[in-house]
C-alpha cells in the first residue's frame, strides 16, 4: 500500500497499517468549517473530538522515534478567534499520550491580503510537532543555511582566556562551551557546533504562501520539504492522512522517500497523481 493516495478515509487506511511503522505523520487537516463539501465543516466547538481518533491511530503507526508534525490554523467568526487550534494541542498531550517537542510558527512572507474590522490578517500558521518518545530522529543539520559572514567573524572573535564567561556579551567562551551572561547555568557545549559555516534554523519558518496546488488549499513544498529532511532518512515512509492535491507525497518522492496517503475527494487524487506520476517512474529507471 506505499506510494498510493487511498480514496478512503484515514482511519480506513491506518487500520491496515502496523503499529511503529511509519516514520513521518505529515499533514495539515482542514480548517474548522473549512472543506465542507468534502469533510462535512467540521465546527470549530467539535474540532478537537472530531480529531482524536484519528490522532489516536496516528500515534499507534508512528515509530518510536518518528515524528508528527500538524499544521494547523486558527479560524475566526465575527471577529473572534476559536480556541480549537490551542485546545488540539493539549488534547494530544494529555489525553493521547503524544510528547510536546515543540509549537514551530510557518511565517508567510506574502500573507493574503485583507481589511478586517478588529484584527490585522494572518501572516503565520503553527506546525507543532510531537513524537512518541524523545529519542527520535533528528538531522538538523540537512536543513541549516548558510551562516552570515558577521556571524562567523564574531565567533571567531579573540576571548578573554581566563574570563568563563565572554567579555563581549556574545556567551561564546575558549573553555569548550558557550555560557550566557544571566547566570542561568544555560549553555551549549561548542562541540555541536564545530561547523560555523552553516547555521542551525530556529523553529520559525519564512516560507511564501505560494503553491502548485490546483483547487486545493495547502501548505507549498517547503514546509513537507524542512520536515522531511530534519526528520527522517532516504527510504523512510512518510504518511499524509489528509493528502489533498498531493504536496506531501510529490516532496516525499523528490527527497528519496515512500509515502502512504488518504484522500477522500477523488477530484484531488487525480491532481495528486498528476503530480507526482513522474517521480513515481522515475523511481522505476
Amino acid at each position: 500500500m506505499q506510494n498510493i493516495i487511498h480514496n478512503e478515509s484515514n482511519l480506513e487506511t491506518m487500520l491496515r497499517m502496523p503499529d511503529n511503522s511509519v516514520n513521518l505523520v505529515m499533514t495539515s487537516p482542514p480548517y474548522a468549517e473549512a472543506r465542507k463539501k468534502t469533510y462535512g465543516g467540521i465546527h470549530p466547538d467539535k474540532y478537537v473530538e472530531w480529531f482524536k481518533p484519528i490522532a489516536k491511530e496516528i500515534y499507534r503507526i508512528l515509530a518510536p522515534d518518528g515524528s508528527f508534525i500538524l499544521n494547523i490554523g486558527d479560524n475566526t467568526v465575527d471577529g473572534e478567534t476559536r480556541l480549537y487550534t490551542f485546545e488540539l494541542p493539549i488534547m494530544l498531550k494529555r489525553e493521547c499520550g503524544f510528547k510536546f517537542i515543540d509549537p514551530l510558527i510557518w511565517h508567510k512572507k506574502n500573507p493574503a491580503p485583507g481589511k478586517f474590522k478588529n484584527r490585522f490578517k494572518d501572516g503565520w500558521e503553527f506546525c507543532f510537532h510531537f513524537t512518541k518518545t524523545l529519542d527520535i530522529k533528528f538531522k538538523a543539520k540537512e536543513v541549516a543555511t548558510p551562516t552570515k559572514p558577521e556571524s562567523i567573524a564574531r565567533d571567531k572573535r579573540e576571548k578573554n582566556e581566563t574570563q568563563t564567561k565572554s567579555g563581549t556579551g556574545s556567551g561564546f567562551t575558549k573553555k569548550g562551551r558557550r555560557e550566557r551572561n544571566n547566570n542561568s547555568g544555560v549553555g551549549t557545549v561548542d562541540a555541536n557546533f564545530t561547523e560555523l559555516e552553516m547555521a542551525l534554523p530556529s523553529n520559525v519558518l519564512h516560507y511564501s504562501g505560494e503553491t502548485t496546488n490546483v483547487g486545493h488549499p495547502a501548505y507549498p513544498t517547503d514546509i513537507p520539504a524542512f520536515f522531511i529532511k530534519a526528520f527522517t532518512d532516504e527510504g523512510d515512509l512518510v504518511y499524509d492522512p489528509f493528502m489533498g492535491s498531493g504536496t506531501t507525497a510529490e516532496v516525499a518522492l523528490r527527497l528519496n522517500r515512500k509515502f502512504i496517503g488518504s484522500e477522500l475527494d477523488k477530484g484531488y487524487i487525480k491532481v495528486a497523481n498528476d503530480r507526482i506520476s513522474e517521480h513515481l517512474n522515475n523511481l522505476f529507471i
